[in-house]
Protein backbone atom coordinates (compact mmCIF):
# COMPACT_ATOMS: atom_id res chain seq x y z
CA UNK A 1 0.00 0.00 0.00
CA UNK A 2 1.41 2.92 -1.02
CA UNK A 3 0.95 6.55 0.65
CA UNK A 4 0.65 9.46 -1.45
CA UNK A 5 2.01 12.53 -0.42
CA UNK A 6 -0.18 15.44 0.99
CA UNK A 7 -1.46 17.92 -1.43
CA UNK A 8 -0.20 21.57 -0.95
CA UNK A 9 -2.69 23.62 1.43
CA UNK A 10 -3.97 20.04 2.66
CA UNK A 11 -1.50 20.98 6.10
CA UNK A 12 -3.34 24.40 6.53
CA UNK A 13 -6.86 23.10 6.21
CA UNK A 14 -6.23 20.49 8.61
CA UNK A 15 -4.63 23.26 11.14
CA UNK A 16 -7.54 25.92 10.38
CA UNK A 17 -9.81 23.55 11.19
CA UNK A 18 -8.17 22.42 14.31
CA UNK A 19 -8.04 26.20 15.07
CA UNK A 20 -11.65 26.69 14.35
CA UNK A 21 -13.00 23.82 16.25
CA UNK A 22 -10.05 24.63 19.86
CA UNK A 23 -12.10 28.53 19.71
CA UNK A 24 -15.17 26.54 19.42
CA UNK A 25 -14.91 24.55 22.23
CA UNK A 26 -13.17 27.11 24.53
CA UNK A 27 -16.41 29.54 23.77
CA UNK A 28 -18.72 26.51 24.91
CA UNK A 29 -16.68 26.07 27.91
CA UNK A 30 -15.94 30.00 28.82
CA UNK A 31 -19.41 30.01 28.19
CA UNK A 32 -20.64 27.35 30.85
CA UNK A 33 -18.30 28.86 33.22
CA UNK A 34 -19.95 32.40 32.85
CA UNK A 35 -23.36 30.51 33.16
CA UNK A 36 -22.72 28.73 36.60
CA UNK A 37 -20.82 31.19 38.23
CA UNK A 38 -22.43 33.18 41.31
CA UNK A 39 -23.44 36.88 40.60
CA UNK A 40 -22.97 38.33 44.26
CA UNK A 41 -20.52 37.51 47.58
CA UNK A 42 -22.24 36.54 50.16
CA UNK A 43 -22.89 39.13 53.08
CA UNK A 44 -20.20 38.77 55.99
CA UNK A 45 -20.58 40.44 59.37
CA UNK A 46 -23.23 41.07 61.66
CA UNK A 47 -26.89 40.87 60.52
CA UNK A 48 -29.08 44.03 62.00
CA UNK A 49 -31.71 43.08 64.46
CA UNK A 50 -35.26 42.32 63.15
CA UNK A 51 -37.83 44.85 63.37
CA UNK A 52 -40.99 44.57 65.68
CA UNK A 53 -42.92 43.26 62.06
CA UNK A 54 -40.08 41.40 61.01
CA UNK A 55 -39.65 39.08 64.42
CA UNK A 56 -43.26 38.58 64.13
CA UNK A 57 -43.60 37.67 60.63
CA UNK A 58 -40.59 34.85 61.58
CA UNK A 59 -42.76 33.75 64.16
CA UNK A 60 -45.85 33.03 62.22
CA UNK A 61 -43.66 31.98 59.29
CA UNK A 62 -42.14 29.87 61.60
CA UNK A 63 -45.65 28.37 63.56
CA UNK A 64 -46.81 28.06 59.78
CA UNK A 65 -44.22 25.44 58.58
CA UNK A 66 -44.43 23.99 61.90
CA UNK A 67 -48.07 23.61 61.80
CA UNK A 68 -47.85 21.87 57.99
CA UNK A 69 -44.31 19.63 58.80
CA UNK A 70 -45.30 18.49 62.66
CA UNK A 71 -49.33 18.49 63.02
CA UNK A 72 -50.16 17.51 59.35
CA UNK A 73 -46.57 15.75 58.60
CA UNK A 74 -46.78 14.41 55.03
CA UNK A 75 -49.26 15.42 52.26
CA UNK A 76 -49.53 13.20 49.85
CA UNK A 77 -52.41 11.21 48.38
CA UNK A 78 -50.79 7.74 50.17
CA UNK A 79 -51.98 10.20 53.62
CA UNK A 80 -55.83 10.22 53.96
CA UNK A 81 -56.92 13.69 54.06
CA UNK A 82 -53.48 15.24 54.56
CA UNK A 83 -53.99 17.41 51.73
CA UNK A 84 -57.98 18.25 52.50
CA UNK A 85 -56.00 19.42 56.20
CA UNK A 86 -53.29 21.35 54.29
CA UNK A 87 -55.65 22.86 51.64
CA UNK A 88 -58.06 23.92 54.58
CA UNK A 89 -55.60 25.32 56.93
CA UNK A 90 -53.74 27.55 54.05
CA UNK A 91 -57.43 28.98 52.90
CA UNK A 92 -58.05 29.96 56.75
CA UNK A 93 -54.46 31.60 57.11
CA UNK A 94 -54.47 33.37 53.87
CA UNK A 95 -58.21 34.60 54.33
CA UNK A 96 -57.49 35.88 57.86
CA UNK A 97 -54.65 37.69 56.30
CA UNK A 98 -57.29 39.93 53.85
CA UNK A 99 -56.45 36.85 50.57
CA UNK A 100 -59.28 36.23 48.72
CA UNK A 101 -59.00 32.09 48.39
CA UNK A 102 -59.77 30.26 45.04
CA UNK A 103 -60.12 26.69 45.31
CA UNK A 104 -59.55 25.03 41.86
CA UNK A 105 -60.24 20.80 42.69
CA UNK A 106 -59.25 18.34 39.76
CA UNK A 107 -58.75 14.45 40.28
CA UNK A 108 -55.73 12.70 40.52
CA UNK A 109 -55.42 8.68 40.99
CA UNK A 110 -59.06 8.46 41.89
CA UNK A 111 -58.70 11.22 44.66
CA UNK A 112 -59.81 15.04 44.44
CA UNK A 113 -56.87 17.90 45.46
CA UNK A 114 -57.12 21.23 44.86
CA UNK A 115 -54.61 24.12 43.92
CA UNK A 116 -55.27 27.43 45.73
CA UNK A 117 -55.07 30.43 44.13
CA UNK A 118 -54.90 33.83 46.30
CA UNK A 119 -55.37 37.30 45.56
CA UNK A 120 -54.98 40.64 47.98
CA UNK A 121 -56.55 43.85 46.58
CA UNK A 122 -55.54 46.70 46.90
CA UNK A 123 -56.56 49.98 48.85
CA UNK A 124 -57.25 51.67 45.19
CA UNK A 125 -59.33 48.60 43.72
CA UNK A 126 -56.39 47.09 42.30
CA UNK A 127 -55.01 43.73 42.36
CA UNK A 128 -51.55 43.87 44.33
Amino acid sequence: MELLPPTPGSKWRTRILSVLLLLAFSGVLGRLLWMTQMPLKSYSGTLPSLTLDESDLRDRLSADVKFLSVTIGDRNLSRSGSLQAASDYLSSSLREEGYTVIKYPYSVAGATVANLEATLTGSDGTLG
